[in-house]
């Protein structure tokens, strides 16, 4: 049997172990609550990084979209603005021509009246000299610019000194082939309608002259 002195000893290393146990096993399974606290917040704070991560590529990708859109507008106004600005500018420029018009016609008209009346005097001129293929040229020359004018009765007038002229010719050969060139261009541009009649007597005149042939013996 066991004596008291005993049990009371035994019973004393039993208490005296009991908090080391309880001591040992409260640390390791506060480790490992440690340790879950520690997972648990490294998860959290990854989800959170995610989330901001998330949060800021679609706000990124917003702003673009919002830039982009922003962008292609504005470039549609500009577009539309230029557009408006080019059509307007191209719509003054065809009244500004319009209402011009008439002064420029006028103005070109009395250019090639003075060019005329320069031709019609180096005409005279020729023909006071007797040089008259030089004469016919300048006749002709003064015709077309006096047609081109519209002066009507001017052009006549040259037509009809043009056709004198040229029956003062001796001979066919003083014609060159470059005045009869000119002669032709000119009687192109000269209206059938308004000067039948003096053309159609110049062109019997030229080609009476251009038969003209030197007499041999």
């Amino acid at each position: 049997m066991l004596n008291s002195s005993s049990v009371s000893t035994t019973i004393k290393e039993l208490i005296a172990t009991q908090p080391l146990e309880f001591t040992i096993a409260q640390g390791y399974f506060s480790d490992i609550l440690n340790a879950q606290l520690v997972i648990f917040s490294l998860l959290v704070a990854g989800l959170v990084s995610l989330y901001f991560i998330f949060n800021y590529k679609i706000s990124k990708s917003q702003v673009q979209k919002i830039e982009e859109s922003l962008q292609k507008k504005f470039n549609e106004s500009v577009n539309k603005l230029k557009g408006d600005l080019r059509a307007e500018l191209k719509l003054e420029i065809e009244l500004y021509k319009k209402e011009l018009q008439p002064v420029i016609t006028k103005h070109e008209n009395e250019i090639l009246i003075v060019k005329g009346q320069a031709y019609r005097a180096l005409a005279e001129l020729w023909g006071s000299q007797k040089d008259y293929r030089a004469s016919f040229a300048w006749w002709i020359r003064a015709a077309d610019s006096f047609n081109s004018a519209d002066s009507e009765a001017l052009t006549r007038v040259c037509l009809s000194l043009a056709r004198e002229v040229v029956e003062k010719i001796e001979y066919g050969f003083e014609i060159s082939t470059d005045i009869v060139g000119e002669y032709q261009n000119v009687m192109k541009k000269i209206k059938n309608t308004n000067y039948k009649i003096e053309k159609e007597l110049l062109e019997k005149a030229l080609k009476a002259t251009l038969d003209k042939k030197l007499e041999t013996k």
